[in-house]
Formats: structure tokens, C-alpha cells, sequence
């Protein structure tokens, strides 16, 4: 498309106002930023190349450098951070309720462009923006899923897509950005929030300008968390039944005494054999990992049980626990035992932790 300035109508007037702006700052930005991001994305879709993967980069490219001429203050273009980090703001699906008002905007927006689109086109974007508006009132996620990344985007694309298949509860997404350098985890993951855009799958990324360490990472990253349920997982842990979290949560709504539950890891590759199923800590403060190097289906660990400690690559809390607890503690930055400690504050509060051998990661 030739001026595809003109196009921004659909989110300068449809998008933004769907977020209720009161301050730019504050809202407008996350706005035109999500807003930025969708119709880029259903224009490439829907107008310009539906099956053509090698022309949309370029496409997209070419979007965000003229959408953003277009709409962003001098200030704001000069300051590229400002940009990425107002979408750790987004709260998706999160909407105001002036739905009808804010779809009477697009509709007059896409009235404008009628004629360079289609009238086809046009019906089409209009019923994504409508699909938007359902989706405001969804309830709030049940759980959220903190992950953390710095670079290697074949490890962190097998883990996000996996839990694109997660079944049975409401969960969000609270991906952190380490300081990443590779072109291809950047381009990776805005295609990926797209994706979880379309599927109703709320996410969120924080973007730092250099590696934070984990620990830190894993903190800034709570606040934004808006489940019962809180996850962390690893970038290189990948879902391997898709009723894991479903699971991991009603254990722990059924049990009130424990503070956290973690599955069995297993090795992705053959023979398979574990490793981890949950810690054991001895009385000199050596750590180990129950049942490394044994085979998965082994009797002893295909037991649930009570254990000393479990680690962060994949452990889910109760939100209340976390906030009782606290942050991650600093003395570990940037990483490296910092989840046993965790466990060892999490039992000075009265709780208990759990190894389920049903439910099981790579």
C-alpha cells in the first residue's frame, strides 16, 4: 500500500479510545502502541500478503516506521525505550467500557478509507475491532506466567508456543526482555504477541536495555502479574501436557497449607531420563536434585510428594504467598540459588511444598 499513514486512522481513533486515554504517558502510549501492533499486523493479513511470510517483515517494517511519523510526538520518537516499555503497560484484554463509543470511532475511521480498501476490507477490520470490544469484558486471568529471556530464540520460541496449547484455565503472560541482542528473538516475539493477541491470550513484555539477572528480572516482573496464581518458567522448559497448569493450580486451591507446587522435569531427549523432581538440601547446604538421571516412568519418582525445595524453572505460587513472602532476595543477583532461599522463606511462613509426579515439562 502506498499511504499507509492514512490507515492510521484505524488506531489513532478506534484503538487508543478503547483503552479510555486520560494521560498520554500513561495510557495513550500503550494504546497506540497495541494499537499499532494490530493493525499492522490485520492490514499485512487481510490486505497485502495473507500467505507471504518473506514480504511481511518487510511490510511490518515499513508500517512501523510510517505509522509512527504519523502519530508519535517528536519527544517519543526520539526515545525508542519509551516505546517498548509502554508495552509492559498493556493490560490485554483490558478495555474501557465506552466500547460502543470507541466502535463508532472505527467505524467512522474506516469510513474515511473506504475507498482505498474495500468496502470487503473494511467490513472485515471492523469485526476484529468488534471481536476486541467481546473480548474487554473478559473475567481476569487465573494465573500468570512470568518468563524471562536473553536471546537464544529457538529455546524461548519452543517454550512460548507450547504454552499457546495450555488448556482449562485463564492465564496471562509476563514476558521480560534481558537485555537481548538478537534480531531474531525481537522480531520473534512481536509475531508471537500477536499471536497471543488473536487467540485472547493476555501478555505483556517488559524490555530492559541490558541483561538484569534473573532475580531482579523475576521482581520487576511481579508487579505486572495479575493472576491468583503466579508461575515462573523458564525459557527453555517446554509444556508437554497441555492440563499442566490447570493441574498445578488445583492443587493448590484444594491444599491451602502449601506455598508452592512444581512438576517433574525430564531431559527432552532420549533416553528421557529426569531431571528434577523436586530438591533435597543437606545438612551442609548441598543442594540436590531428586531423581537426576533416573528414568521417568522410575516407581519411586512417579510418587507426589512433600519436599524440602523445588527450583524456578517451572514452580507456581498462590499470589497471596508471593506477596506475604516478598520479592526474590538480591543477595543471589544475578542468579543462582535464589529459588531454594525462596522455598526456605515460603516454609518460615507455615506452608508446605509439593512435587507432583503427574504432571511433567521437558
Amino acid at each position: 500500500m502506498d499511504d499507509l499513514r492514512t490507515v492510521a486512522y484505524f488506531f489513532e481513533e478506534g484503538t487508543a479510545r478503547m483503552l479510555g486515554v486520560e494521560l498520554w504517558t500513561e495510557l495513550e502510549l500503550p494504546a497506540a502502541v497495541e494499537g499499532e501492533m494490530i493493525a499492522g499486523y490485520q492490514l499485512w493479513k487481510l490486505l497485502v500478503a495473507p500467505d507471504d511470510y518473506e514480504r511481511a517483515r518487510d511490510f511490518l517494517s515499513r508500517w512501523d516506521k510510517e505509522a509512527w511519523a504519523y502519530l508519535l510526538p517528536d519527544e517519543l520518537r526520539a526515545d525508542p525505550l519509551s516505546i517498548e516499555n509502554a508495552r509492559a503497560r498493556l493490560s490485554l484484554p483490558a478495555r474501557s467500557p465506552e466500547g460502543e463509543e470507541a466502535l463508532l470511532a472505527v467505524r467512522k475511521a474506516l469510513k474515511r478509507v473506504e475507498g482505498m480498501l474495500g468496502e470487503k476490507a473494511s467490513n472485515r477490520i471492523l469485526g476484529f475491532f468488534e471481536g476486541l470490544s467481546r473480548r474487554s469484558h473478559a473475567p481476569r486471568p487465573e494465573a500468570s506466567v512470568i518468563i524471562l529471556m536473553h536471546d537464544k530464540w529457538e529455546h524461548t520460541r519452543r517454550c512460548l508456543y507450547s504454552l499457546l496449547h495450555t488448556t482449562g484455565i485463564r492465564f496471562e503472560l509476563v514476558l521480560v526482555d534481558n537485555g537481548s541482542r538478537e534480531a531474531a528473538l525481537k522480531e520473534g516475539l512481536s509475531v508471537f504477541l500477536n499471536e497471543c493477541l488473536f487467540r485472547g491470550i493476555p501478555a505483556r513484555l517488559l524490555t530492559f536495555s541490558e541483561n538484569v539477572g534473573a532475580v531482579r528480572g523475576r521482581n520487576k516482573a511481579l508487579p505486572y502479574a495479575r493472576g491468583d496464581f503466579i508461575a515462573f518458567m523458564d525459557n527453555d522448559v517446554v509444556v508437554r501436557r497441555r492440563s499442566w497448569l490447570r493441574k498445578l493450580v488445583d492443587f493448590l486451591k484444594a491444599n491451602p497449607f502449601y506455598g508452592a507446587v512444581g512438576p517433574k522435569l525430564i531431559y527432552p531427549t532420549k533416553p528421557y531420563i529426569i531431571q528434577c523432581a523436586g530438591c533435597e538440601v543437606s545438612p551442609t547446604g548441598r543442594v540436590n536434585f531428586r531423581g537426576r538421571g533416573e528414568p521417568a516412568d522410575s516407581p519411586e519418582f512417579c510418587v507426589s510428594r512433600d519436599v524440602q525445595c523445588l527450583i524456578s524453572a517451572c514452580i507456581v505460587f498462590p499470589a497471596h504467598v508471593v506477596r506475604a513472602v516478598g520479592e526474590l532476595d538480591m543477595a543471589y543477583h544475578p542468579v543462582q540459588f535464589e529459588d531454594i532461599d525462596y522455598c526456605y522463606r515460603i516454609k518460615e511462613k507455615g506452608y508446605k511444598l509439593r512435587y507432583l509426579a503427574d504432571v511433567e515439562m521437558y
